[in-house]
């Protein structure tokens, strides 16, 4: 992230995330966050879909200094298909207001998309430039293994012919990622490998014999 401003780099996180949570994405997201901060920056997690099956937890709060919100106002998924469907468009209609909001206070220097929507991606893409934001995507797995059906078909072609080569650089895990997405890429976007990323902490003080799984 570039810093023009003198001020502390502030990165924006956003897509349909469980964070804080225990899955794999929300640990990813974590680290992201965790490394931003322990060098001077700030993070915050937008989240515009209920991504949590069993417990709700605060739709928004601070969890190692990383702010989070879910802009749809809940964070337990809904059982119905329609109400899952409701609070998404509520959510993603909310995200635009309140990334507006909080950049006229405290300007975004890039967001990072993480599992977004193809044409999600893309409308945040063209409002998200106009603001003169940098935009990144978090690349752990080929989006588009399933391809069957006209929908999945037309959503690869637009993700990789469009959408691809609108982001600013993209954060890709493997070898065979980057082999993949770089050709789709413009000559000037950038790409960072950030490989598996684990939390030490989280395996601290644990007793040897312990009988817990861990």
């Amino acid at each position: 992230m570039q810093n023009t401003n003198n001020k502390s780099p502030h990165l924006l996180i956003l897509g349909p995330l469980d964070f804080p949570g225990a899955t794999a994405p929300s640990a990813r997201v974590k680290a992201y966050g965790r490394g931003i901060i322990e060098n001077g920056g700030k993070v915050t997690v937008l989240s515009y879909r209920p991504c949590h099956g069993r417990i709700a937890i605060p739709i928004k709060g601070v969890v190692d200094e990383i702010h989070y919100l879910y802009t749809c106002g809940r964070t337990l998924r809904p059982r119905s298909f329609v109400m899952k469907l409701y609070y998404e468009v509520i959510g993603i209609l909310k995200a635009f207001k309140i990334i507006h909001k909080i950049h006229k206070s405290d300007p975004f220097d890039a967001i990072l998309f993480y599992a977004i929507h193809t044409i999600v991606g893309g409308i945040f893409i063209f409002w998200a430039h106009r603001l003169k934001i940098q935009i990144l995507e978090e690349k752990c797995e080929f989006q588009f293994r399933n391809r069957k059906g006209f929908f999945c078909a037309a959503s690869a072609w637009i993700y990789e012919r469009w959408v691809v080569p609108s982001f600013d650089g993209m954060v890709i895990m493997t070898d065979a990622l980057e082999k993949y997405y770089r050709p789709l890429m413009k000559i000037n976007q950038k790409i960072l490998r950030m490989p598996i990323l684990v939390d030490m902490s989280r395996f601290e003080n644990i007793p040897k014999n312990s009988v817990d799984k861990y």
